[in-house]
């Protein structure tokens, strides 16, 4: 490929240099630059790669793609391309590099704090049973058709997406379910993507250390509806607040967005559940669905726990709506679903129930402990920690959570990262400690605290492990270590058995 077919639709403002020659390779690692590497130099969340620039001259690439001016005494033989936002540009030329495969490719974008994940896995499912042929990108991994890939971030950055778009694209699959993470929208990694549907399932506290403010947060958010085709379908939890609803409405009208489907248990949603019941086996409810003057229901029951997963099962089944899918294939698609690391039941026939989730925000902790407490009759003894070098603020608001909804907390090390466990630990229990209903312990071994709950949980207490989920490592001093919690947990169970 030419450099400019390379920079077509890029939106450049100053040119330096042929534009006329052949690219071998695009990378953004200055130090990965090869003869004929084109170079795209962007500003990171911690590092500006523009300071770079000398090292990367000195080796050479055949182009730079730059957001300042050409330095003093860039050889002319390197062109030069300054552009107003290296991210963006990336987006644009990572597809043209695999010949825009999205394009050909109808395109299901998820967003919000929690229930992505969940909600990606109902659709798929439902489309699978449909014969919608399509592929997953989301956190859990990357599934394309029969091939999997381990998930490198919940979105992947640009020259990995399209590369993974062309996968799908040869592999003769058309619908792609992929979470659209905030990190992902504000760093323009779906840039120049269109979407023909755009879910919004929920706004809390989370990612507070990269995101200014919850204003800069849900801005990020709406990105995926701007960059949803007019003909698209916006879809969009009702039960929200007042706030969210009305910003996510406003762009809708400003990208006149023609199909809105509404879900929720409140109000008059298209799309919702009553007679809802929870039991060990999960949750059971009635779906019903408005669409003008039809109507249809059905009974639902799923593998999984927490009210919270109603709501996104009535996401899944608002994209299922418009893709015309039967009503006895939304069922079977919804009630067939299992989500590694989401509620995931550990059953090795031990008299109480052991479950695994990813809950590590005070919202996602507080739905799937108040879910379980619902029906638990016996003690709800929970397992978490907080990640390090993430938002710290919520860290005394799970902590919180825990004191108010279980009877016996075990503190211990999630992803330390950086950070010291226990100083982690300290900041879970500020707003906690000293309360004389707050039954708890610190065990920093995330094993060893996952075999206590296990030693000490009798007939019919529930004992939850969240935090880290489908997670197969545990980062502690920025090394990964093997550490899965539905394998710990199995072995905990089989070795009281």
């Amino acid at each position: 490929m030419n450099l400019d077919k390379l920079l077509d639709g890029l939106e450049i403002q100053s040119t330096v240099g042929r534009l006329d020659r052949s690219v071998g390779s695009v990378v953004t690692d200055h130090r990965k630059i090869q003869p004929g590497s084109v170079w795209v130099c962007y500003r990171g969340v911690l590092i500006d790669a523009h300071r770079f620039m000398a090292q990367a001259v000195d080796k050479r690439p055949i182009a730079i793609i730059a957001e300042k001016s050409i330095p003093v005494g860039t050889p002319t033989n390197i062109a030069y391309v300054q552009v107003d936002n290296s991210r963006s540009a990336l987006a644009r030329i990572a597809a043209n590099w695999n010949d825009r495969p999205a394009e050909n490719l109808d395109l299901i974008g998820i967003t919000g704090t929690n229930g992505k994940t969940s909600t990606a896995h109902f659709i798929a499912s439902i489309f699978r049973l449909a014969h919608l042929e399509s592929a997953l990108l989301g956190t859990i991994g990357y599934y394309l058709g029969k091939t999997a890939l381990p998930a490198q971030s919940t979105t992947p950055d640009p020259l990995t997406l399209h590369g993974l778009f062309a996968q799908i694209y040869q592999n003769q699959i058309r619908h792609v379910i992929m979470e659209a993470s905030s990190q992902g929208l504000d760093q323009r990694r779906l840039d120049h993507l269109k979407f023909q549907v755009a879910v919004f399932t929920n706004l809390t506290q989370d990612h507070l250390d990269y995101h200014r403010s919850m204003k800069d947060y849900l801005a990020a958010k709406l990105r995926l509806f701007r960059q949803t085709v007019p003909t698209g379908l916006a879809v969009i939890n009702c039960d929200l607040s007042s706030d969210i609803t009305d910003s996510i409405s406003a762009v809708v009208q400003e990208k006149s967005l023609s199909n809105v489907i509404t879900y929720g248990l409140n109000g008059q949603p298209n799309v919702t559940a009553t007679n809802i019941s929870q039991s060990t086996a999960g949750l059971s409810f009635r779906l019903l669905i408005s669409s003008g003057s039809e109507k249809k229901s059905t009974s639902i029951h799923l593998k999984l726990f927490g009210q919270y997963n109603i709501y996104n099962a009535l996401a899944a089944v608002s994209v299922a709506q418009h893709y015309q899918v039967d009503l006895n294939t939304i069922k079977k698609g919804l009630e067939s679903t299992v989500i590694p690391g989401r509620c995931e039941a550990i059953n090795l026939g031990q008299p109480f129930t052991v479950i695994v989730d990813y809950a590590h925000t005070p919202d996602g902790l507080k739905n799937l402990l108040q879910g379980i407490r619902m029906k638990a009759s016996h003690r709800l003894i929970v397992v978490f920690g907080c990640g390090g070098d993430r938002d710290s603020d919520k860290r005394s608001l799970m902590g919180k959570v825990a004191s108010e909804i279980a009877d016996y907390t075990i503190l211990t090390s999630d992803n330390p990262r950086s950070e010291q466990p226990m100083l982690i630990i300290e900041q879970i229990l500020g707003a906690v400690r000293g309360q004389s209903d707050f039954e708890y312990d610190v065990i920093l071994d995330r094993k060893r605290a996952i075999q206590r709950a296990v030693e000490i949980a009798k007939i019919g207490d529930f004992v939850v492990i969240a935090g880290k989920g489908h997670e197969g490592y545990q980062e502690i001093g920025g090394v990964l270590y093997p550490f899965d919690d539905r394998q710990v947990a199995t072995e905990c169970i089989t070795n009281i058995l």
